[in-house]
């Protein structure tokens, strides 16, 4: 290794520890509870030693960006970092707005329960069918409690249930899709770590029903574009 080279190396080194310590300081001064913790490279809900040292294998070219292993879902336990910004998304995201019928509000002893039978709030008229906000709480006969977190991470990605059928109208699943992977399975992880309510909501309604009443939505999507239009489209540069 040439003396230019391995001062250019000690350099690039020297740049990751920056870097690394601006995160850090960032995250500490900024930014509400569950926000991305970007110097945390493994995912371990904090910013330390072990990540000083992912930051300088990638940056001598000795690991890939995409080979650092990181805690929690899918491989593992979810972390109480993944539960953080999974809540940080759900809360942010409007998924209260439905699933909650509007306040956000996790003490509501409801919470994401879904469609509640004594009121109309997270039922939705789209043309002649009626549908209803479902119970996203791991309850294992009205909620998710039954479903994988493979089969969450799919219905987010895909808009398909445990039963391969759409979602239905008008969860906005087709822009959810466009999440990271980080992002889904961090609202995987929040999902089934809140309190399990007991609410069954009524199957939805839609065109073509099955045996249940569940309507077929995939006609609804059909002409649905890929995900992520590459980028720059022609409004977004000047």
């Amino acid at each position: 290794m040439t003396h230019k080279l391995m001062w250019l190396k000690r350099l690039s080194a020297a740049a990751a520890l920056l870097v690394l310590a601006c995160f850090a300081w960032a995250q500490t001064t900024a930014g509400p509870t569950g926000a991305t913790l970007y110097g945390d490279l493994n995912g371990d809900g904090k910013i330390g030693l072990a990540d000083v040292i992912l930051s300088l294998r990638v940056t001598v070219g000795a690991l890939k960006p995409e080979d650092i292993q990181r805690a929690g879902l899918p491989g593992g336990a979810a972390t109480p970092t993944q539960i953080q910004h999974g809540r940080y998304l759900v809360i942010g995201g409007g998924c209260a707005d439905c699933h909650n019928r509007g306040p956000d509000n996790p003490s509501d002893p409801n919470w994401l329960a879904g469609s509640l039978t004594d009121g109309d709030q997270g039922t939705f008229q789209i043309g002649p069918f009626k549908t209803h906000a479902a119970n996203l709480t791991p309850d294992p006969e009205t909620g998710l409690g039954k479903w994988t977190p493979e089969q969450i991470f799919t219905a987010l990605r895909t808009g398909k249930d445990s039963g391969g059928m759409y979602l239905c109208p008008p969860m906005p699943w087709p822009a959810i899709r466009n999440l990271s992977d980080q992002d889904l399975w961090s609202i995987v992880a929040y999902l089934r770590s809140v309190k399990p309510v007991v609410n069954k909501v009524p199957e939805p309604q839609g065109p073509n029903p099955d045996a249940s009443g569940h309507g077929d939505w995939s006609s609804a999507y059909k002409d649905l574009p890929p995900p992520f239009p590459p980028y720059p489209g022609t409004n977004e540069t000047q």
